[in-house]
Formats: structure tokens, C-alpha cells, sequence
């Protein structure tokens, strides 16, 4: 990734060994030298979380003199998640950027399941491979005009919302999208 200069935010494991201040350390000793000092709050799966994020300039071993940032992101679960970006750190917003973004990328995987269980996409059967892009074409555009109708929280949204709550009260649903695909 760093030869297509290509931006990139990657998840750390634990057994990994970054340098910093020019010492070869393992990945969760440099990140509990850091408690995270900007405050950030999130939802996921229906649960608010309060979060403590924190940046640490990092090199990896193997590619010395390359400036790269971990970002280090408390209140999550019992291990705070690692996170390895080349993106320039300058103030506040730009960690709250990255988080962000790393974030996006579970709702992309949301989207994914929602295609299996909701549209059942692995299950449709054709003869041939154009009609399978086309119904996977339209049930990503209708996942998209969800995802969308979503974010603006309309009157018709909550009315749709609150009657997937009526309709699947012995079922906690969770994420908004299948409460919303289920609602109508």
C-alpha cells in the first residue's frame, strides 16, 4: 500500500512490533502508554458507546523513515482497538476523520449482510450471469435509497421504524436498516 501511494487505515494485531521514539515495542504495550484524551461518542448496533481516542507516530520495522500514526480507540471492548494509518495527523478532527472512516467501514459489511439475509442474494438461482448483476445492481440501489432515507430521519422513516418495533416486539432489531427494511 505504501509503494501506490495509497491511503490507508488498517486494523493492528496484537503480536505485531511497531517503532516509536526509535525503540521496537509491541503493539498493545505502545497503545497502554496512551489513555486518549479526545472524547468521542458513538452508536453501533443500537448501543452508545463513549469513547477515548489517542495518536501515536509510528514506524513499522520494515519500512523505516516513513511516518505512518496509530490511532488508539478506548471504550469499544476490554482491548482497546489499534488502528495503523499513513494519514497526516495535525490536530483533533483529523484523528476523529480516521476513526470515522474505519467506522464507515462496518456499515459497508452491514450492508453486505443485510443483502444475504434480508434480500437473500445468495439464494437467487438464473441461468445466466447478466441477470445476476442486474438483480444484484437493483438490490444495492435499493439498500442505497434506504441507507439515504435513513440519514435524513424523515416522519415517513420514524412511522416506518416504529412498525417494525409493533411488528417484531419478541425480536431485538438492532440496526436501523433491517428495523427499516423489516418496517415496510
Amino acid at each position: 500500500m505504501h509503494k501506490q501511494d495509497a491511503s490507508f487505515i488498517v486494523r493492528l494485531q496484537d503480536k505485531r512490533y511497531l517503532k516509536y521514539q526509535n525503540k521496537r515495542i509491541k503493539v498493545p504495550e505502545l497503545a497502554l502508554r496512551r489513555k486518549g484524551k479526545i472524547a468521542f461518542s458513538s452508536t453501533i448496533k443500537g448501543k452508545n458507546y463513549a469513547l477515548k481516542v489517542s495518536h501515536i507516530p509510528v514506524e513499522l520495522p520494515c519500512l523505516p523513515k516513513v511516518p505512518l500514526n496509530m490511532v488508539v480507540v478506548y471504550g469499544y471492548g476490554q482491548k482497546p482497538m489499534k488502528l495503523l494509518t499513513n494519514q497526516s495527523i495535525k490536530n483533533k478532527e483529523d484523528v476523529l476523520t480516521i476513526v470515522k472512516a474505519y467506522m464507515t467501514r462496518w456499515r459497508i459489511e452491514e450492508n453486505f449482510r443485510v443483502q444475504k439475509q434480508e434480500y437473500h442474494l445468495e439464494k437467487v438461482r438464473t441461468l445466466h450471469l447478466n441477470s445476476l448483476r442486474l438483480i444484484h445492481c437493483f438490490v444495492s440501489y435499493l439498500i442505497g435509497h434506504h441507507s439515504l432515507l435513513l440519514e435524513k430521519e424523515t416522519c415517513y422513516v420514524k412511522q416506518v421504524l416504529h412498525r417494525a418495533k409493533a411488528t417484531f416486539s419478541d425480536q431485538k432489531i438492532r440496526l436501523k436498516l433491517y428495523r427499516f427494511i423489516r418496517g415496510l
